[in-house]
């Protein structure tokens, strides 16, 4: 063996095992990276989830106002209840007068009841599906990949799909490759992370 092919093959052994640590190294720092992605995706599904929280609570808020005007709206019943029966006792000429206003009475109270009724419904169908979809939407992602995809639904506006993406119109329109502002029910859209 000659000096030269001796030289060439220590250089050749002295390089192979830096370049494993190379690769190594490269392999660490992406795992790292990846795992700093899922990390900050971790953080804005718990963001989500707070902001879910705060709105139950305040829809929450509403309910309960709602059934304390129905506690007041059936102490005032009460009340009006027990002056008819007094009024009876009292003017008993009048009694059918002030029954039937009592009955009118309890019909209004009864017939804006049930229109609340029916609002504070509406209302938790509402929270209640904004939820299920921004659920629904958490529930989609995925921990690699930078969007998640989302189908459009009856009602879905870009706008409204942007603003619980946190993004403009501009930005979505952008990813998606959209001219114009145009979406159709069923169609799928790429919402940025």
């Amino acid at each position: 063996m000659n000096k030269s092919s001796f030289i060439k093959g220590l250089v050749l052994l002295s390089v192979i095992p830096f370049s494993g640590c190379i690769t190594l190294e490269n392999e660490n720092y992406e795992q790292q990276a990846a795992l700093n992605r899922v990390k900050i995706e971790n953080r804005k599904q718990a963001q989500q989830l707070v902001n879910l929280n705060r709105e139950m609570e305040q829809r929450e808020a509403i309910v309960k106002s709602f059934l304390e005007t129905m506690a007041q709206n059936s102490n005032r019943i009460e009340h009006l209840e027990r002056q008819v029966l007094n009024l009876e006792k009292a003017m008993g000429k009048n009694t059918k007068a002030l029954e039937q206003r009592l009955a009118a009475e309890k019909a209004q109270r009864e017939k804006s009841t049930n229109a609340l009724i029916d609002q504070v419904s509406k209302e938790l169908r509402n929270v209640t599906s904004d939820i299920n979809d921004k659920l629904e939407t958490i529930n989609t992602s995925s921990a690699s990949g930078n969007y998640v995809e989302y189908t459009v639904r009856s009602g879905d506006t870009l706008g409204r799909i942007a603003k619980a993406a946190r993004i403009s119109v501009a930005e979505l329109k952008q990813f998606n490759g959209l001219s114009s502002d145009m979406i159709r029910v069923g169609q799928t859209l790429k919402i940025p992370r």
